[in-house]
């Protein structure tokens, strides 16, 4: 997804990917174990979450109720809530996420973790995309590669 707008005084934010229909399909099933068709309240957060959603328990609530999920919710429901949670991420929460791979607490990650974070994103680049990817930002596996710098890049 492309990053949204920013105005004077306006944070940046870039949205998640979207989860394909089989992801979403796969998160319902973990938690569908019954076949009774549903799944409860507290499994339907968690299985959103497991696709790389991040709303509060409060956002989620409000959300499931514009979705009528009330008590238990079918895949149809799930389905209908996996496409409408959004997921804006800005560079204050992705250079946290970022710093996760610092060790060194020196403000930057080793190139070959980034390598790692970019062939299990969700869109998870083959070894020949994420080659090229660190070819054309002139990075090797040796790189380091500075956690905030690489938020306010991914995110301009």
């Amino acid at each position: 997804s492309s990053p949204t707008a920013r105005g004077e005084g306006e944070k940046s934010t870039m949205a998640a990917p979207t989860p394909s229909e089989d992801d979403i399909q796969e998160a319902f099933d973990v938690f569908e174990a019954d076949d009774i068709g549903c799944i409860s309240i507290a499994d339907t957060m968690v299985a959103i979450r497991g696709l790389g959603y991040t709303p509060t328990n409060k956002q989620m609530l409000e959300q499931m109720g514009k979705c009528g999920i009330d008590s238990a919710c079918s895949f149809a429901n799930f389905r209908h809530l996996a496409n409408s949670v959004t997921n804006e991420v800005g560079a204050t929460e992705l250079a946290a996420a970022f710093k996760l791979f610092d060790t060194t607490d020196r403000g930057t990650m080793s190139g070959k973790d980034f390598v790692g974070i970019l062939q299990a994103w969700n869109q998870k680049l083959s070894q020949a995309e994420t080659e090229e990817f660190l070819r054309l930002a002139s990075l090797t596996e040796s790189s380091s590669v500075n956690v905030v710098s690489l938020a306010e890049t991914m995110l301009a």
